[in-house]
């Protein structure tokens, strides 16, 4: 399995949005489901050697973050795999991406970080699941999603939750909130709920009542 530096990753985004930009440079494209799986396309394309890269392109290490507005606005861009060693996510890495439906953490993520925006305005994002080591979420994070249910694997590091990080979300009505949590300010305002006040630690909510606390 081939592995790439966050510089690696910064080249082939860059390629990626090229394809919604009309830019002449495309290296790799989203699938015909619009899924983009890094290490799949360039074993199809039969690169399985440094020497095979193209030039800036390195596999000495694995992915530790994905960059601020790496995706940003890639309407092309249906469904993406994390990649268990992606320790972050920058600042709007994925904010735009309107048709983004799918976001999958490969098991064993070590994800600690989602930076602030970084799904901002994911409409077609219906529901997540955060990986355990996930330690915050940035402000703005997943405001004006489409999201409708969020669960939290069991963990045992705390969570910082930024200020109106699901702001918005209009549709949000289920959650398992960790009970180890700091919640921002404004952080569930306006969600489908119409009392912002049951998102509190430890509670598990289900269609905006709370069916049992940790």
């Amino acid at each position: 399995m081939l592995n790439f530096t966050s510089k690696t990753i910064s080249r082939i985004c860059l390629g990626l949005l090229g394809a919604v930009s009309a830019r002449a440079d495309c290296w790799i494209y989203p699938d015909d489901n619009g899924l983009v799986n890094i290490t799949n396309v360039l074993q199809r394309y039969g690169v399985t050697d440094i020497e095979d890269l193209p030039d800036g392109v390195s596999t000495d290490t694995d992915i530790e973050d994905i960059p601020d507005s790496a995706f940003k606005s890639c309407e092309n861009l249906k469904a993406v795999i994390i990649s268990a060693s992606v320790t972050k996510l920058g600042s709007n890495a994925f904010s735009g991406a309107f048709n983004l439906n799918k976001v999958t953490f490969e098991k064993g993520s070590l994800l600690e970080v989602i930076g602030d925006k970084a799904f901002d305005s994911s409409s077609s994002l219906k529901n997540i699941t955060f990986p355990a080591n996930l330690k915050q979420i940035g402000h703005h994070a997943f405001q004006q999603s489409g999201l409708e249910e969020v669960t939290f694997e069991e963990r045992s590091h705390p969570l910082l939750v930024g200020k109106h990080a699901f702001k918005a979300s209009e549709y949000l009505k289920s959650i398992n909130i960790p009970p180890e949590i700091k919640i921002g300010n404004a952080a569930f305002e306006g969600t489908g709920c119409r009392d912002d006040r049951i998102f509190t630690p430890g509670a598990w909510i289900v269609n905006c009542e709370i069916v049992s606390f940790r």
